[in-house]
């Protein structure tokens, strides 16, 4: 699948009956074409073309195409060792860690469907978003599984899969991250309870299977459930299909002036929204894997965190919500920080109020965009 040919040559932008037209750039078709692929399948497709590109990166890990494909088939081989199979819910309650993309793609690899939702959820609230949609599988981490085992018995769970972030991190990073705080995670006893496995030896399960992994899952099937923000009542899960996110992963590559080019391949989205809102899977995962660029996983949502992740990894591509771009604004290790790698700026969650968008175009543009 190449690039190019999933955008169609701009119409007249004078067209009567499309008024908005007139306000994309000139580099912005009026028409898309939209391929005919599960979520998972965009993966395949592009780990074919390329294969060796770098797709993600999470405290100082890198994995490439080749790499996390093998990854993701193995977890779907492990994920139908326990049990899991077409349509059923598979809860996933992670931060951004490559657990939670490798899940969130094996899933979709065997037909189920992923129920995202918050890793500081309370004990009811998971209780809530599992019974939802009768999920019986969970992955999580083990600084949320206390929160899970208050609630393990009002749930129908077949497995929990229990995941930490030093699983994806180097020996030195591992140190570091068990001074800063890993030492205060309660540690899990996998021995009193035969639900549990961690992610470690579940993955050895699909390492050894020699299940064959088939799916009868279709482009326009539901294949992820996310969550409102319950501003009007409790909240309500929302069912997206395979077509939803591969729609919007290729709406997006249509505003990015270079990126139906190729050159996005050469790029990377820095992914610190989280992944269990509809913005941060579909934008700073699904987007940058479709067409072959490099995700950087930030696994905590927080302006200062921010501010070093970029000055560490210069992004072509951020993307945020108003409220972290006006933290941005203020944060003073931003403001000594080099833009001039920017290609381009994602806002959404909440509208954009002018003037906002107005103080970070001018704040990005002193800084080196553009240049």
């Amino acid at each position: 699948m190449n690039i190019s040919s999933l955008i169609v040559e701009a119409e007249d932008r004078t067209n009567y009956y499309r008024p908005w037209l007139k306000h994309y750039n000139r580099e912005t078709p009026a028409n898309l074409t939209y391929p005919d692929k599960t979520i998972y399948q965009m993966l395949q497709a592009r780990t074919e073309k390329d294969p060796g590109n770098m797709a993600l990166e999470f405290m100082g890990k890198k994995t490439r195409f080749k790499t996390l494909l093998e990854k993701v088939d193995n977890c779907a081989r492990a994920l139908k060792e326990i049990g899991v199979t077409e349509k059923d819910a598979v809860t996933i309650c992670m931060p951004n860690t490559p657990h939670a993309v490798i899940m969130f793609y094996a899933v979709n690899r065997v037909g189920a469907i992923a129920n995202m939702i918050h890793p500081l959820s309370a004990p009811k609230e998971i209780e809530f978003y599992m019974n939802n949609v009768d999920s019986k599988y969970i992955i999580i981490g083990n600084f949320s599984y206390p929160n899970l085992k208050k609630v393990e018995g009002d749930l129908k769970l077949k497995k929990v899969i229990v995941a930490k972030v030093s699983d994806f991190l180097g020996k030195r990073n591992r140190v570091g991250f068990w001074a800063l705080g890993g030492h205060k995670i309660p540690k899990v006893n996998y021995n009193d309870n035969s639900l549990l496995v961690s992610w470690k030896n579940f993955i050895k399960l699909g390492e050894n299977s020699s299940q064959e992994v088939n799916s009868n899952m279709k482009c326009g099937d539901g294949a992820v459930v996310l969550y409102t923000g319950g501003t009007t009542g409790i909240q309500k899960g929302v069912l997206l299909s395979n077509h939803n996110f591969n729609a919007l992963a290729i709406q997006c590559l249509a505003h990015m002036n270079d990126g139906y080019l190729g050159k996005i391949k050469e790029d990377k989205m820095m992914c610190i929204l989280p992944m269990f809102h509809g913005f941060g899977l579909a934008v700073c995962v699904h987007l940058p894997i479709s067409v072959g660029a490099s995700t950087i996983l930030v696994p905590k949502f927080d302006a200062e965190i921010f501010a070093g992740q970029f000055a560490k990894h210069k992004p072509q591509y951020i993307a945020g919500v108003p409220t972290l771009y006006e933290a941005l604004l203020r944060n003073k290790k931003m403001k000594k920080t080099d833009f001039s790698s920017i290609k381009g700026v994602f806002a959404g969650g909440d509208s954009v109020p002018v003037e906002l968008k107005k103080h970070f175009d001018e704040f990005i543009t002193k800084r080196g965009v553009g240049r």
